[in-house]
């Protein structure tokens, strides 16, 4: 949404390149934070009893029956 704000504004203004690429990393930023937030939101509700059944799952096992 922001790359198309600034790609209007720029055919009004002269805008440097940096604004493409500080919109990109804002957003990527926001993004990352964003999905963080859900995790940390999913695992802090998620039912204790469920953890024992996906230990296996979720830790490294031994590699190819060595």
């Amino acid at each position: 949404m922001a790359l198309g704000a600034a790609a209007l504004l720029a055919h009004f203004l002269h805008l440097s390149i940096l604004v493409q690429n500080l919109a990109t990393m804002l957003g990527l930023g926001l993004g990352i934070d964003y999905a963080l937030l859900m995790v940390s939101r999913f695992a802090k509700h998620w039912p204790k009893a469920m953890i024992p059944a996906l230990l296996p799952i979720l830790l490294p096992g031994k590699p190819g029956g060595r």
